[in-house]
C-alpha cells in the first residue's frame, strides 16, 4: 500500500521531554509508533470539537426549534 504524499504535510515539534517520555510510554503501551500515538490523540481531540459544536447547535434553542420542524414535515 502506498502512501499519497500529497495529502501528509510533515512538520518538527518540540517538547518538554516529562511530555516526551509520556508519549513514547503511551505509544509502546498501545504498540503504535510515537507518531501514530500523536496523530491519534490529535484526531480525538478533533472529534470531540466537532461533537461539542454539534451539541451546541442542538441546544440552541432557535436551531433546536428549526430542527424539530423540519423532522416533523
Amino acid at each position: 500500500m502506498t502512501k499519497d504524499n500529497n495529502n501528509i504535510k510533515r512538520i518538527n515539534i518540540r517538547m518538554p521531554l516529562p511530555i516526551y517520555e509520556w508519549v513514547q510510554e503511551q505509544s509502546d503501551y498501545h504498540g503504535v509508533s510515537v507518531n501514530s500515538f500523536i496523530n491519534m490523540k490529535i484526531s480525538e481531540m478533533k472529534k470531540q470539537e466537532e461533537t461539542m459544536k454539534a451539541m451546541a447547535i442542538m441546544t440552541n434553542e432557535s436551531v433546536l426549534k428549526f430542527l424539530e420542524e423540519k423532522s416533523s414535515k
